[in-house]
């Protein structure tokens, strides 16, 4: 919040031009700091209970990755016999739609 000083070193010249911002630059020395200690901190070393949580997580990824690869492999193996199924379905269609069509072209020349 503003307010007017009236023994301010910049009061004259604030008073002179009202509505403009006077500004002066502060020449100001700080004292040299003292440098921060910075211990070498030590690396947290994980704890046996942490490395067993990790162990464990570890060993049910696995389980679950080998639980998923069979039903996987079944469900190939079942994909390749319906569609050896579907070949064979289409190989008899076609055998039979011959049959019938070359019966049907003896029926017409007939008539």
């Amino acid at each position: 919040m503003a307010k007017e000083v009236d023994d301010s070193p910049d009061a004259e010249a604030a008073k002179a031009s009202p509505g403009t911002v006077i500004e002066r630059k502060l020449d100001v020395k700080l004292p040299a700091g003292a440098p921060k200690k910075c211990a070498a901190k030590k690396t947290k070393q994980p704890s046996a209970a942490d490395r067993k949580r990790v162990e464990e997580g570890q060993l049910a990824l696995d389980d679950l990755d080998a639980m998923h690869g069979q039903p996987a492999r079944r469900l190939d193996e079942e994909l390749q016999a319906l569609r050896a199924r579907g070949e064979e379905e289409r190989t008899a269609y076609e055998a039979q739609r011959e049959k019938l069509q070359a019966r049907l072209e003896k029926a017409l020349a007939k008539l």
